[in-house]
């Protein structure tokens, strides 16, 4: 057991389960004398996380309701609204799978900078699913209502892969955004520039950006940060 809290040295690791009979979580969290606190989804069933799966699949698929242009253009023809089905999709993960998970570690909305980190472990069909993302939308919806307001999150597709040692920095750490705002024979994608920049605000002072726009994205400019 010493070996696998090891994984959640940088923060709890929540395993997600799906099986037939039920479906849970385990989260390791270091500091714990068993180390494991073990989270049941009641309210979630293997189906419903299949029938998650294929409709957010269908979303982003152009077989499925088509391109849709930043989940606010409709497809012609359609009788589905994208914006609409992709907040089911979070707000379903977040009361039935994430909320529980915070429930147990006792994370409450608080305004602060340093946010607590999970790591997640998705099995199965989960695996295809923004857990991230997870929340509720909406402009009357407060503050502490989706997974971003209370903790950062990252994936891990194993507990070794948590486990093995990282590789000290060779250099200066940089963040690469790359901006594509259209592509032929795709929906444009309204708003990129606007977030960019955005990014660029946010982490002024903090971590240098190397953006790179519409035709400066290439493969051989990104392998070198721009």
């Amino acid at each position: 057991m010493s070996e696998l809290l090891a994984a959640a040295k940088k923060g709890p690791v929540v395993i997600l389960n799906v099986g037939r009979s039920s479906c849970d979580g385990l989260i390791l969290l270091e500091g714990l004398s068993d180390g494991v606190i073990h989270v049941p989804f009641p309210e979630l069933t293997s189906g419903h996380v299949k029938s998650l799966s294929q409709s957010f699949q269908n979303l982003m698929s152009d077989e499925g309701h088509g391109n849709i242009n930043r989940l606010h253009a409709r497809p012609e023809g359609s009788s589905i609204d994208p914006e609409v089905d992709f907040a089911h999709i979070l707000s379903e993960l977040w009361m039935r799978l994430v909320k529980p998970v915070l429930d147990a570690l006792a994370i409450t909305p608080s305004i602060k900078d340093n946010l607590p980190h999970i790591w997640w472990c998705p099995t199965g069909p989960l695996t295809f699913l923004p857990i991230h993302a997870a929340g509720l939308y909406g402009e009357d919806v407060p503050f502490g209502s989706k997974l971003s307001d209370l903790a950062i999150s990252s994936y891990t597709p194993s507990l070794v892969a948590l486990m093995q040692p990282t590789s000290q920095a060779q250099h200066e750490f940089q963040l690469l955004a790359v901006v594509q705002a259209s592509t032929v024979g795709q929906s444009n994608l309204p708003g990129t520039k606007d977030e960019i920049n955005h990014i660029q605000q946010c982490a002024k002072d903090k971590v240098a950006v190397c953006p790179l726009m519409d035709q400066e994205a290439t493969v051989a400019r990104g392998g070198r940060g721009a």
